[in-house]
């Protein structure tokens, strides 16, 4: 979206897993552990182990050691982002479908057209946005809903990057033991047991891109549900694992071109591209700039880059999440209305 870039926020952010969390490395299997582990000895080797940037040939040698879990002490953990990003935009999808009185306003990416057939009022924005020949309309941006906004879809990129989360060292891991129970008769079947992290720090870096005002209010209300444990991630949700605490340690603003947050407002590109160009892509009504207390970085700025350090973050969630309210969720169309025919699908560059 856009040929240009104009602002950017760049937020670091911390999280506090659980005592038990588990993204598991696809590696690693039922099936794997048929093929490497002696019949002897599989009842005693977990199942499953945390993703780690490790080759295939390290992991086996850990999986098949005398102490899998000392073995794995030494292998690389970290949190992928694509996971993160994935149990973020989920709870979006869900918190604000919860708000839809009857025709909805966000899409689902994991309706089919078997399911929903074509004209399925949650098909995917990316079945709608992308025909069989592989080509797109003029502007994707203008007819994707709110979520596809701002995480993406395949007819065009996501505002948020997300980086890989960084485990803190050392690591600590714990051996957590899991049965399956007939529905039938109680019995017990499949007994398995899987590596998992405790209690595990990470850090990953966000960055929001060529952002909206609205956009920077919902990160807000993201965060807020964030901060109370309310977005699980990995493994074993239902059984209360994947628990975790997300926080933004530290938040930059990045302006460029012009230096649009000397005067301390915060805009977005409703307030800073011209009105051509937001009917183009369908840029959601401007709202009161909010205030924000930053401070220049003269040293990470350049003429064409002008850089601020956000002071006060509570403040800062606080100014922008009124940027998203009823008011303007009110007003934004429903999925049937963004999707009307509006001419002849070309690609766009």
């Amino acid at each position: 979206m856009l040929r240009q870039s104009v602002n950017e926020l760049t937020i670091r952010v911390t999280i506090q897993g659980g005592p038990v969390l588990l993204i598991k490395d696809g590696r690693f299997d039922d099936k794997k552990k048929q093929e490497w582990i002696d019949k002897k000895d599989r009842k005693t080797t977990p199942s499953s182990l945390p993703i780690s940037r490790n080759t295939e040939s390290k992991i086996r040698e850990v999986m098949t050691s005398h102490n899998p879990l000392e073995a794995a002490k030494t292998l690389a953990f970290y949190l992928p982002g694509s996971s993160i990003r994935g149990a973020w935009r989920a709870h979006l999808e869900k918190a604000l479908r919860s708000l839809d009185d009857a025709a909805p306003k966000v899409c689902d990416p994991l309706i089919s057209d078997e399911e929903r057939g074509p004209a399925g009022p949650y098909l995917a924005c990316s079945k709608v946005l992308v025909n069989q020949e592989d080509e797109r309309v003029a502007v994707p941006y203008h007819d994707s809903c709110p979520v596809c906004r701002l995480f993406g879809n395949t007819a065009q990129a996501s505002r948020l990057s997300f980086g890989d989360a960084e485990l803190d060292c050392p690591v600590t891991l714990a051996e957590v033991d899991n049965v399956a129970i007939s529905r039938q008769t109680g019995a017990v079947h499949s007994p398995f047991r899987a590596i998992v992290l405790r209690n595990a720090k990470a850090t990953l870096q966000l960055r929001l891109r060529n952002f909206e005002l609205w956009q920077a209010g919902l990160l807000g209300h993201l965060f807020d549900d964030l901060g109370k444990g309310m977005v699980p991630l990995g493994s074993g949700k239902n059984k209360g694992w994947g628990a975790n605490i997300a926080k933004a340690s530290s938040i930059r603003l990045t302006c460029f071109g012009q230096d649009r947050a000397q005067d301390g407002k915060l805009l977005g590109l409703g307030e800073i591209l011209d009105p051509g160009l937001c009917e183009a892509y369908g840029f959601a009504p401007t709202t009161t700039p909010p205030a924000i207390q930053a401070r220049r970085v003269a040293g990470e700025s350049a003429p064409w880059r002008h850089v601020y350090e956000i002071l006060d973050i509570p403040a800062f969630w606080g100014s922008v999440k009124p940027c998203f309210d009823d008011k303007l969720w009110q007003g934004m169309p429903l999925l049937s209305e963004r999707r009307q025919p509006a001419g002849s699908v070309v690609a766009e560059d």
